[in-house]
């Protein structure tokens, strides 16, 4: 049991694997917040263009 027990511990295979994991949702959370701040900020803009665009006078 013991010898499983180290082996286990000892063994790295997969390990890069999880690193990688782990990164790419770092990365998409960081992405998803992101995308979420600017999305607002967009809205906000494209909103007084079409307020702006309304108060123009027809001919």
């Amino acid at each position: 049991m013991q010898y499983t027990w180290r082996q286990f511990l000892a063994d790295e295979t997969g390990a890069e694997m999880v690193e990688y994991i782990l990164l790419t949702l770092v990365i998409l959370a960081f992405t998803l917040l992101a995308v979420i701040a600017i999305g607002q900020k967009l809205q906000q803009i494209f909103n007084n263009i079409l307020e702006q665009l309304q108060r123009v006078p027809t001919a």
